[in-house]
């Protein structure tokens, strides 16, 4: 995830419409209400560098919700986590009835063993084992199976559709499956439309009975009794039982025909529901459950989750987001050997209260060779001095280099940059290490300000961010497709490849890999503020609004004088920012 954590070249302009202003003031935008715009294609990580903006124009009595349910974890910590109706809104609790008797019924989704790993491997991904997602629709334990008939279905609603159950045991179940075809006299209609036709076969009710109908399907007819299921020409046909079928009055008769390529379907306990997930059927008197499990298993590199990955149910019911990681800055400690009057240190820049410190079995030093007794910080971590090294977290260097270990394992020979549990970047270590002479090696870390934090996202739809502030702000999270012109105040995060608000206003993307753009314009027309924050890719959006963002808190004075500027990044320890247009820069 190196680009992600550190961006790259970023360039940021501010272009103010008619609006004859000198800078980019907080106050125009901390008043009424702002609406934050999404693509509705876009990644989670514009929703994450959106939510950083909010927060910033938030009063200090604000509060930020993200719809759904937020998951926040750190890296290799396994996720085990119930969610309800009283979690999520779009899992029911309602009650059914079989037989004149009600039966709660609740939804419920299960994570068991999911996780975000980092596995030596620069980029967190998510895996997803083998049955670690459960949808699970409990029912009350003392409904009686044998009261399960044709007659009195068990209707419940599995993954937001309705499943009419004709049979059941403690292993399996059977529902129906067709159409459902009304028929009043000899019209068939199917949600209020006539019907003459179904899928490409000619069909025409010929007669009424008692209690039986002749159907014809093209050339052939049959005649079909209550509860009984024909084959006619390419169609199963199926007269539903509770049909009230007069003789003496066709008109009077109220028939339902159930009509597809197969009119009810078995499910046993672990049979397909599709190529990714297996049904659960357990009714044994304890837990009678209905349910489907994830059964494939996306663990590896290449099948695993990335930040802006998603995994959705079956029926698009829910959308497990591998959201974000948590905003953090890195402090880079670079390592290497320095000999001293026949005395080999290891040696330790990027300190602000030391120029270096040098550590030995003998003790730990300053830059002039005085004990070091207090402790060494670097961000919310200690440096402690052990036996044959020192320990950073989960991080332990040995003396002269010859080792280093993450969580106790070696990543000496690790050609990539390496991620640790707590978010520590080991950059290229092999490169750093593989030299024979000792003297000759080297390691850069980077250690971030707070541990590293990953936020997962349950919902039944992509995230949009609402967000609440106080009584004098409220800030909202919409999609493209929802904007109007009665918002007076849009903040447009994405491209225009992802959100088409931001392509109304900018047009076509110019801008190349590691560059960013923000304009200020006002509508001519609408008179509305549209503040367009959009990126080459998500972590250059994501930076961008991070620079933004510590401009409105105070951070930094970038944008205090002037609309128009363009900002390099290689990383946040070397921002350049240029005023567009005069020439002018700054070095931070």
């Amino acid at each position: 995830m190196k680009n992600k954590l550190f961006g790259g070249i970023i360039a940021l302009i501010f272009l103010i419409g008619l609006l004859p202003v000198n800078a980019l003031d907080l106050d125009d935008f901390n008043n009424g209400e702002v609406y934050f715009v999404y693509g509705a294609n876009s990644k989670s990580s514009d929703n994450a560098a959106g939510t950083t903006l909010a927060g910033s124009l938030l009063p200090q009595a604000g509060s930020i919700v993200i719809s759904g349910e937020s998951i926040d974890t750190y890296l290799d910590t396994p996720i085990t986590q119930e969610f309800d109706s009283g979690d999520l809104s779009f899992l029911e609790e309602y009650t059914t009835s079989v037989n004149s008797e009600n039966y709660d019924v609740e939804e419920k989704i299960i994570l068991e063993g999911i996780e975000v790993v980092s596995d030596f491997e620069d980029e967190p991904r998510l895996i997803i084992p083998r049955s670690s997602i459960k949808y699970l629709l409990e029912i009350e334990n003392d409904l009686v199976l044998d009261d399960v008939t044709e007659e009195n279905p068990l209707i419940v609603m599995i993954l937001g559709s309705e499943y009419k159950i004709i049979d059941i045991d403690s292993n399996s179940f059977t529902y129906l499956t067709a159409k459902r075809y009304d028929v009043r006299g000899y019209e068939i209609s199917h949600d209020g439309e006539e019907v003459t036709e179904i899928d490409g076969e000619e069909i025409e009710i010929l007669n009424i009975g008692s209690n039986k109908v002749q159907v014809r399907v093209e050339d052939e007819s049959r005649t079909i009794y209550e509860g009984q299921v024909k084959q006619v020409g390419e169609l199963k046909i199926k007269v539903e039982y509770g049909s009230v079928i007069s003789r003496t009055s066709i008109s009077e008769s109220t028939l339902t025909l159930l009509i597809g390529e197969e009119v009810e379907k078995e499910v046993d306990n672990m049979d397909k529901m599709n190529e990714d997930y297996r049904w659960i059927v357990n009714f044994d008197g304890e837990n009678n459950v209905l349910g489907i499990k994830f059964y494939d298993a996306l663990t590896s590199d290449d099948e695993a989750l990335y930040e802006g990955d998603s995994i959705t149910l079956p029926e698009n019911f829910a959308i497990l987001e591998f959201q974000s990681t948590n905003n953090v800055e890195y402090f880079d400690i670079e390592f290497r050997l320095e000999e001293f009057e026949e005395i080999v240190y290891l040696v330790a820049e990027g300190f602000e209260e030391y120029d270096g410190i040098y550590m030995n079995g003998t003790g730990v030093f300053d830059e002039d060779f005085e004990p070091i007794t207090e402790e060494i910080e670097i961000a919310e971590l200690t440096l402690e001095y052990i036996t044959d090294g020192i320990r950073i977290g989960d991080v332990e260097i040995i003396e002269e280099l010859t080792s280093v270990l993450v969580n106790g394992e070696s990543i000496n020979d690790e050609e990539l940059s390496v991620l640790s549990s707590y978010g520590i970047i080991l950059v290229n270590p092999e490169e750093g290490l593989e030299d024979e002479n000792p003297m000759e090696r080297e390691l850069t870390i980077r250690v971030p300000s707070k541990q590293l934090e990953i936020t997962l996202n349950l919902n039944n739809k992509p995230s949009t961010t609402t967000i609440v502030g106080g009584e004098k702000l409220s800030i909202k999270g919409i999609l493209d497709v929802d904007t109007s012109n009665s918002f007076s105040t849009i903040i447009s995060v994405g491209g225009p490849a992802v959100n088409t608000l931001t392509k109304k206003y900018i047009g076509e993307w110019v801008y190349k890999n590691y560059e960013s753009v923000i304009e200020l314009f006002i509508d001519d027309e609408t008179n509305q503020r549209i503040l367009v924050v959009a990126g080459h890719s998500g972590a250059d959006t994501t930076l961008a609004a991070n620079l933004l963002s510590d401009y409105f808190k105070g951070k930094n004075d970038y944008f205090s004088d002037g609309t128009s500027f363009k900002i390099t990044a290689t990383n946040l320890n070397d921002i350049v920012v240029e005023k567009a247009g005069n020439g002018n820069t700054e070095e931070e």
